[in-house]
């Protein structure tokens, strides 16, 4: 139970780890408390006092849902390759590093509560300065719309000049 978590390091839960190698991680208390011998446990992520997760912090836990209401500080790819089919983006994010959400393959829409990293069409995009935006996550499963000629689209948001890295993987 992970409920009470509130800081989770780089690295903590990536990869299904066991107890063996739980001197890698910048967890509060032990791995085998955590979660048993290995992440594999996981089907839903209810972490709702978590407010920092750290570079690949749940990197590939096969989880089918996530729930991080308060989380402030997301780090690089720290949701890589989760099994959930969609993520929201709570209202009190701050930052999001690179990747954060890319490999989502089951992901078919994104969600968002937050004002700068904020939702279209299922879409992350970030607000940028003087009304320009930067395509941030693009979920994985996502669907374009399939045109006349039988290939599938998807049109970014007028004003987009950036394109994050890992965005549409």
């Amino acid at each position: 139970d992970l409920t009470n978590l509130e800081y989770a390091g780089n690295y903590a839960f990536t990869g299904y780890v066991t107890t063996t190698e739980k001197d890698y991680y910048e967890i509060s208390y032990t791995w085998s408390d955590a979660v048993g011998s290995t992440a594999t446990k996981f089907q839903a992520l209810n972490l709702e006092k978590l407010v920092y997760a750290g570079d690949y912090a749940f990197y590939g836990v096969p989880a089918k849902s996530v729930s991080v209401p308060v989380i402030e500080t997301i780090g690089k790819q720290a949701f890589y390759g989760i099994s959930a089919s969609t993520f929201n983006v709570s209202a009190t994010v701050k930052e999001i590093g690179e990747g954060a959400l890319s490999g989502m393959s089951l992901a078919t829409a994104f969600t968002s509560d937050n004002d700068v990293y904020f939702e279209e069409d299922g879409v992350i995009y970030r607000k940028m300065d003087e009304g320009k935006y930067e395509l941030f996550a693009y979920p994985a499963g996502k669907q374009g719309v399939e045109g006349e000629d039988g290939k599938k689209t998807f049109t970014i948001k007028e004003g987009t000049v950036r394109v994050a890295a890992y965005a549409g993987s």
